[in-house]
């Protein structure tokens, strides 16, 4: 919990010793007296003081739990009574992540009230800021979520008065909470009478509004000026209202009066340029004296600082034509500077056709040259930008134009072999390598991959002894095995990413500090691992997620400041924590914790990564299965709409993107889910078909793909079972028939694949139980189970877990009456 004091900067000099408003000295007044306890709760320490009361950690006797109390001076709870109790109601019901908590409330011995709320183990805001060097855009992201708060309060008719700085403290995970909403001021008619007691509430000078200072009504736009002196400190460190001596006179002058400078006028110089232009605008906007030219609301506030972010035009700047077609122009520049590399690149052709005619050698050198540029440094340079997913998909069309006809004239040219190898894999990752930011094309993939292959085993022959070779096939194979998996031949996929990993094994005992050669092994591991797991080889799995684990580690032992290395352990300990987290749910969420507050800290030193976005959202999607596990609904749904919030904008911001749709579905299903175990089928039907709707567009789009048909046919049985659980019976049939179709054709074309086989055994049953009247059609069901069973009994695949669901359909085919034995009749004579 915050204290009034608490501050993001250092006061102006001359404040600290200065007099100031007469109501700031109510803290003076009323003195701690020694009092160490308030109702059920211990007082263990002062978190501070300021002009309206005391704030103080307690903890409760009885479970221990860390609680905040607030003491307000100057206010006679007796006097105050049915206020106070309502305002304790209204704030009790702010439930929002970014809002710390009201939990109770009631009056001291000497007649003054208190609320207890939840205690945040946080620093404030521009200390967060500071302590981890975040960048501009960072910053603005976290006011960007204070902003949802508020507007979530004002919706409410609820609003702070004095979002200060020491008011907002962010967690280690990096969540921001708006704490001490104090006495709330209601927007409703029946409070324009109590106008008075509110001007007699405490304020901080500073960060008050003009119309708090003229003690004029308090509106939603008191709390957007202060998020505009929130964003002015954050963005410049300094203050938009400095105050020296602290008189009355003074602080009229400087709130009511004096217009602060641009925020690009004060900050520091590498900031000014950054800040000029949009940043300026927002912030003015925000703290303009009149509210009624503010901001209309703290959405409109949220919205810009959005534009700004993602290059588009702000509003605060008006309708300019030359601005808004140089946004148009940042915006895009990855796409228009792809076009016009194609463009010359298509004039280049040309030049270069036609001087081959008389230099075949310097002809080969030029068009490699600008294939080279075309593949790497285009599109390394935006790969990880959100929004990116147009322009690669034209990287895609005519690097594949150039690369063909490369090809087909290469010969014997090694390095243009090894270069043609590598861009033919790069291509292949945007069509649809199922780990990165893809096109949805994964037949597309698969045939890049195997070019890529042919050539790069041309080269292992060629040359058996060059290193730099074999990594390179060893790279190619770890992604032809991972889309193999993703189309459903899972034989495949084993056999391809065996031959990566005795590759990289090999290599890793000749160069063991290879980077290169270390990230890939890891990656193998990973793959392979994963492919494991959905066999249903649960402890191989581990052994391999295992592996992958030791190497990352074993970078950062000797390069601890290694990114990559580091995202490399943050995965494989991920796969571990949810292995672990099937059996032991506790010892999975401690691990999770751990990993989510680092994916926080990545994030936050390159907010703008798209990738490191996904990886936070994989972190809560992650610790909510843990909490899910853990019976702890509430934390598992809170952590999923983190991840669902993130994973929405992400597809949002790259609608091209299919791996970020998919995550958006993966999202509602896994809602869905916890709804389902607490027994609100109708919103977990609504989460459902929100998944269905996103996976029948992905699987129309993909046909071919194994993973993407998956998807769809677990919707479709996602949906059954909650509508066979709202009585929606004919409806829920028709779902459980559509997705058995789909997973029983995956089943049959991958026989090895056991955890599906397992799935569709059970579904079975399932769909055997809900036929209730219908025995035929039941006991067929029970019998199509019992078949699987058996089938996956010869395999080995039943184990102590599965067991019990092998007997259950046994059970229930042993209660279907037998067959009707059909008579036999002589023939005719």
């Amino acid at each position: 919990m915050s204290s009034e004091d608490r501050s993001t900067s250092p006061a102006p000099e001359g404040l600290e010793s200065a007099p100031t408003l007469a109501l700031h000295d109510t803290a003076r007044r009323h003195p701690d007296h020694g009092r160490q306890r308030l109702g059920s709760y211990r007082l263990v320490t002062t978190l501070g003081r300021g002009g309206m009361g005391t704030v103080y950690r307690a903890v409760r006797e009885e479970d221990g739990k860390q609680v905040a109390i607030k003491v307000l001076h100057g206010i006679d709870a007796h006097e105050l009574s049915a206020l106070l109790d309502a305002e304790r109601r209204i704030l009790a019901g702010l439930e929002h992540d970014n809002i710390a908590r009201l939990i109770d409330g009631g009056t001291t011995e000497d007649g003054l009230p208190y609320f207890t709320m939840e205690h945040v183990e946080g620093v404030p805001i521009g200390d967060y800021c500071a302590a981890r060097g975040l960048d501009v855009s960072a910053r603005l992201q976290l006011v960007r979520r204070v902003c949802a708060a508020v507007e979530y309060a004002h919706q409410r008719l609820v609003i702070h008065r004095d979002l200060k700085p020491g008011n907002i403290l962010v967690t280690s995970e990096g969540v921001p909470k708006l704490v001490d909403f104090g006495i709330a001021k209601l927007l409703t008619a029946e409070d324009t009478g109590k106008a008075a007691l509110t001007r007699e509430l405490a304020m901080t000078p500073e960060f008050a509004s003009p119309e708090q200072v003229r003690g004029e009504a308090v509106t939603t736009a008191t709390d957007i000026y202060g998020l505009g002196l929130l964003l002015y400190e954050l963005l410049t460190g300094h203050r938009a209202q400095r105050l020296r001596m602290g008189t009355p006179e003074e602080i009229v002058r400087v709130v009511c009066k004096e217009e602060p400078p641009r925020p690009s006028a004060v900050a520091p110089p590498a900031l000014r340029r950054r800040l000029a232009g949009d940043l300026d605008a927002i912030v003015l906007k925000a703290l303009r004296k009149e509210p009624g030219r503010r901001y209309a609301s703290v959405g409109e506030l949220a919205e810009d600082l959005r534009r700004h972010l993602e290059l588009l035009p702000v509003r605060a700047r008006g309708d300019d034509r030359s601005y808004r077609a140089g946004r148009f122009v940042r915006r895009h520049r990855a796409a228009l500077a792809a076009g016009a590399l194609v463009a010359v690149s298509l004039v280049g052709g040309t030049a270069v056709a036609l001087y081959q005619a008389r230099r075949a050698e310097r002809r080969f050198e030029d068009v490699r040259r600008l294939a080279g540029s075309f593949l790497f440094e285009v599109h390394d340079a935006i790969q990880d930008l959100p929004g990116a997913t147009p322009a690669r998909r034209l990287l895609v069309k005519k690097a594949l134009e150039y690369l063909d006809r490369l090809a087909s004239e290469a010969g014997g040219d090694t390095d243009l072999l090894a270069e043609l190898a590598v861009a033919y894999m790069r291509v292949g990752d945007v069509q649809g390598y199922p780990s990165n930011p893809n096109l949805g094309d994964g037949a597309g993939a698969a045939a890049s991959y195997k070019r890529a292959r042919e050539l790069a085993e041309r080269l292992v022959a060629a040359e058996p002894d060059d290193p730099g070779f074999r990594l390179t096939l060893a790279r190619v194979l770890e992604r032809q095995g991972t889309v193999q998996a993703s189309l459903g031949d899972g034989a495949a996929a084993r056999t391809t990413l065996n031959r990566a990993r005795e590759l990289l094994e090999e290599l890793h005992r000749i160069r063991p500090q290879d980077r290169a050669v270390t990230h890939n092994l890891h990656v193998v591991h990973l793959r392979f691992g994963d492919l494991l797991q959905a066999h249903a080889d649960v402890d191989e799995a581990a052994r391999q997620f295992e592996a992958g684990r030791r190497l990352a580690e074993q970078v950062l032992a000797t390069a601890p400041a290694d990114a990559e290395a580091r995202r490399d352990l943050g995965v494989a300990l991920s796969r571990l924590a949810n292995l672990w987290g099937a059996r032991d749910p506790a010892r999975g969420l401690a691990l999770q914790q751990r990993l989510l507050a680092l994916a926080v800290e990545d994030l936050a030193r390159q907010p703008d990564s798209a990738r490191l976005r996904r990886d936070l959202s994989v972190g809560y999607e992650d610790t909510a299965q843990m909490y899910a596990a853990l019976g702890n609904v509430s934390a598992a749904l809170q952590h999923q709409g983190r991840a669902l919030a993130i994973r929405e904008e992400l597809s949002r911001t790259d609608p091209e993107n299919e791996q970020a749709l998919q995550d958006v579905s993966v999202s509602h299903a896994q809602i869905g889910d916890v709804l389902m175990s607490t027994r609100r089928y109708r919103e977990a039907l609504e989460s459902y078909r929100r998944s269905l709707a996103i996976d029948t567009r992905i699987a129309a789009h993909n046909p071919e793909n194994q993973r993407a048909q998956d998807f769809l046919g677990s919707s479709l049985i996602n949906v059954a079972e909650a509508l066979a659980h709202l009585g929606a019976v004919p409806e829920a049939l028709d779902h459980y028939r559509r997705g058995l179709e789909i997973l029983g054709r995956l089943s049959d074309a991958d026989p090895a694949n056991t955890g599906l086989r397992t799935y569709v055994a059970q579904v079975w049953v399932r769909y055997g139980e809900v036929q209730g009247t219908h025995r035929r059609e039941a006991c067929a069901a029970f019998a199509r189970s019992a078949d699987l069973w058996s089938d996956l009994a010869a395999r080995g695949a039943v184990g102590k877990d599965e067991a019990p669901l092998q007997a259950e359909a046994q059970k229930r085919l042993a209660q279907c009456p037998p067959p009707p034995r059909i008579a036999k009749t002589a023939p005719a004579r």
